[in-house]
């Protein structure tokens, strides 16, 4: 299936610094700002966070002046879309192209969801375990009472869970550019922190410069997981892929060997959590556990 295609918004004029001329454009530029209403990071209106469809958007959030609209939506024409639009509505893989790597494929907007991940468990004996993962119990910790909250995302889901689960999806979890559908080399950057940096490079998703509020780690005080996509302010610019820093870290495809037993192979982890500090909700921060540990704090999404 061909992923959406994503276009990078175009990087504006620096300038030199003056103050502007008489006779210049400034002040028209900046009437037409103030007509279009406050932004946000990203500069796009703020009218594009509301969770409501707006008159100049075509479905809620997206298409128009907002970002592109995802697979399924509704659409008025191609530039409304990351890849399509035919009979209103936007066609191509329900991912987002990453940018920055000719084969770095689409990652998913927001992380696994409990509502995402409970139809696997119906499933699951149609999904052949990775051969480093013996004793597969793929069920998360705690499953009665995540099911209470559909809307956060699965945790207490160890690596071979996260690899299964992909790989139900026709999909793959997110790892290395070179060697997407095994265990990663390390020689090769992850498309996880491809898609995270942006073509930018950015430190943060968001930005260059930390901002305390702006993801849900240990700063904004929530001190728990946040519904999957609930924080406007925690995209990436060009793509608004959401939670790539806190809410919950996320597994990566890249594991290293632990010695002769696989199940103390050691796996990473990466964007930092809920409960993490400023230095380990960047784009290249990561931590490893082992393979088959099932943590609090760590969920996952997937790549095509």
């Amino acid at each position: 299936m061909a992923c959406a295609q994503l276009i990078g918004l175009s990087k504006l004029d620096e300038g030199d610094g003056e103050p502007a001329e008489a006779g210049t454009d400034a002040p028209l530029e900046a009437a037409i700002d103030a007509e279009a209403g406050p932004t946000v990071d990203g500069g796009l209106p703020a009218t594009c966070f509301n969770s409501e469809k707006d008159p100049d958007e075509t479905d809620v959030d997206c298409g128009g002046p907002c970002h592109k609209c995802t697979e399924g939506k509704k659409c008025a024409s191609k530039a409304d879309c990351f890849e399509d639009c035919v009979a209103e509505k936007c066609v191509g893989c329900g991912s987002i192209k990453i940018q920055g790597h000719a084969d770095a494929g689409c990652i998913d907007q927001k992380e696994v969801s409990v509502a995402d991940f409970a139809p696997f468990l119906d499933e699951v004996a149609k999904v052949k375990p990775h051969p480093d993962c013996t004793g597969f119990v793929p069920t998360p910790q705690g499953w009665s009472d995540q099911l209470k909250e559909q809307g956060l995302p699965v945790r207490f889901v160890d690596w071979c869970t996260a690899w299964a689960y992909c790989k139900w999806r026709g999909k793959h979890l997110c790892g290395t550019v070179l060697t997407r559908f095994s265990d990663g080399d390390a020689g090769q950057k992850s498309t996880w922190q491809i898609a995270c940096e942006g073509p930018q490079g950015f430190l943060y998703p968001y930005g260059p410069a930390y901002k305390a509020t702006s993801c849900n780690g240990a700063d904004t005080g929530l001190g728990k997981p946040d519904l999957v996509g609930n924080l406007n302010t925690c995209r990436t610019i060009d793509a608004g892929i959401y939670d790539m820093s806190g809410n919950v870290a996320e597994w990566d495809n890249e594991c290293t060997r632990g010695g002769g037993d696989v199940r103390q192979d050691r796996c990473i982890i990466r964007g930092g959590a809920y409960n993490s500090p400023a230095a380990a909700l960047t784009c290249v921060a990561t931590r490893n556990e082992e393979r088959q540990q099932k943590l609090p704090d760590v969920g996952f999404r997937c790549c095509e």
